[in-house]
């Protein structure tokens, strides 16, 4: 009797786990009382024969809502993504679709991207002397996600001999084809790309810095 116990709990377990695993939903959905949605929607107020109601106000006027986007627990709780300056010295600023680095210059900044590209076997075109490079496209997976999405980036760097201009610019953004034209989607996959960029450039930078210690 016990063995079985053990074999259903197992058995449950196991499914909830698969389900939880192919649904990603509840990472970014609203988890608490929505029954706000059920509220009845306003009625005029009509008076009987012989009353006499009190001059409209306006100040008590109650203007008909009306909804766009989601409701309920289709509500996307997620924040919007935020750029890192995670090189020293740098300012980091995302801006009308475009994520940005203001950092001291370093002549290997391309070359340490192009690094980074090809250690994650993410397809791009350009070399580090151009200054530009066309990256993917190639599908994007996110934990909170359950069909990954399929992105192009535009990444190019420019310099005034002092400082170091590193933007990231989505080229285009799909799921299953179909293109996305969210602004929420934009800047966040905008922003974890170039977020993982410049945190790859930092470590680079630190590894780059400790081979250069010599311990006595």
């Amino acid at each position: 009797m016990l063995k079985k116990s053990v074999i259903v709990i197992a058995s449950a377990t196991s499914l909830l786990l698969a389900a939880c695993s192919a649904d990603q939903r509840y990472k970014r959905e609203v988890n608490g009382d929505d029954t706000y949605l059920e509220t009845p929607a306003l009625k005029p107020l009509v008076a009987a024969d012989g009353v006499q109601l009190p001059a409209n106000r306006g100040d008590y006027y109650v203007y008909t809502a009306t909804t766009q986007g989601e409701t309920g627990r289709n509500v996307d709780i997620r924040p919007p993504s935020q750029p890192i300056a995670a090189i020293d010295d740098s300012v980091a600023n995302y801006r009308r679709g475009v994520a940005s680095l203001d950092a001291p210059a370093q002549p290997a900044l391309m070359p340490k991207i192009v690094s980074v590209l090809q250690s994650m076997n993410i397809p791009f075109s350009g070399d580090a002397s151009s200054q530009q490079l066309n990256v993917g496209p190639y599908f994007v997976n996110r934990a909170d996600e359950e069909i990954p999405y399929e992105a192009a980036y535009t990444v190019r760097n420019t310099s005034n001999g002092m400082r170091q201009y590193l933007t990231v610019e989505l080229s285009s953004l799909s799921k299953q084809t179909v293109p996305v034209e969210s602004s929420i989607d934009t800047q966040r996959y905008t922003v974890d790309f170039f977020n993982m960029l410049v945190i790859e450039i930092k470590k680079r930078d630190s590894i780059d810095y400790n081979a250069g210690i010599v311990v006595p």
